[in-house]
């Protein structure tokens, strides 16, 4: 099956696995930035989880929903919901993940606060943004094998056509007799 929307292979989640862990740690590194210091193995812990459960349940909302969205008139707008929905369900999930892990905090769980507030926000909005890039690198990518594939036909074609001229050539006779007579 050749979806148009989310993983199109088993590779894919591991790969958006592995850069969520690295949008993590980037952010737990712009975080301790401001304090001149090193992030600790809990904060790294903590954005790391955030950032892969929050690309991982996003992607996989999106490839769940792929017919929905190829059938949909307003594919973007679906696609962004998804991504919030992802994200909303991603962050809750990562509350139990490091909960069960370090222990809860009591600012984890103060949905009313700025941090909170703030923290859903930037994850809705980079989860957006790197779905979107995913989505279009992986359209990009599947233009790119098409144009090989046209140009690998194309090269075919012209080979054929050349060893059909040299046959031609060998097999019908000279265009021009020089003998007299």
């Amino acid at each position: 099956m050749n979806r148009t929307y989310g993983w199109r292979s088993w590779g894919d989640p591991l790969r958006e696995g592995l850069l969520g862990i690295a949008i993590g740690c980037s952010f737990s590194l712009l975080e301790s930035g401001a304090r001149n210091e090193l992030p600790s193995l809990h904060t790294l812990v903590r954005n790391s989880t955030l950032a892969v459960v929050i690309l991982l349940l996003a992607r996989g909302l999106e490839t769940m929903a792929s017919w929905a969205i190829e059938q949909s008139r307003i594919p973007l707008i679906f696609r962004t919901i998804l991504y919030a929905l992802g994200t909303w369900l991603g962050f809750f999930l990562r509350l139990v993940i490091v909960a069960s892990l370090y222990g809860a905090e009591e600012s984890d769980f103060r949905f009313h606060s700025f941090h909170f507030i703030y923290t859903i926000t930037a994850a809705v909005l980079i989860s957006c943004v790197v779905g979107f890039l995913l989505h279009h690198n992986q359209k990009r990518q599947m233009r790119l094998e098409a144009a090989q594939a046209r140009l690998r036909e194309h090269e075919f074609a012209e080979k054929e056509l050349e060893i059909a001229r040299a046959v031609q050539r060998r097999l019908l006779p000279p265009p021009e007799i020089d003998a007299n007579g």
